[in-house]
């Protein structure tokens, strides 16, 4: 899936963290002539799969965190229990 779109990131001289943010194709490309690095990547296919299921709910996430925890969980899933 390709979009078209453009952006930009930077670490914060301040707090030290990521920033991202869009921006259009002529000043990204001015960006790049001036010596900016540039990373070029692409949206998961996954994002165009159709699926069958109900979305994901609150509960589901729940579900999972509860049998993550599970101190055998690795085991079980060895034995397919």
């Amino acid at each position: 899936m390709d979009d078209i779109q453009w952006s930009y990131w930077f670490v914060c001289p301040h707090c030290e963290r990521r920033a991202a943010a869009p921006t259009f194709q002529g000043p990204a490309l001015e960006a790049i002539a001036a010596g900016s690095p540039f990373e070029s990547w692409r949206l998961p296919a996954e994002l165009s799969e159709q699926h069958d299921g109900p979305p994901i709910q609150l509960f589901d996430l729940l579900d999972l965190k509860l049998d993550l925890m599970q101190p055998n969980l690795v085991e079980s899933l060895r034995q397919g229990i």
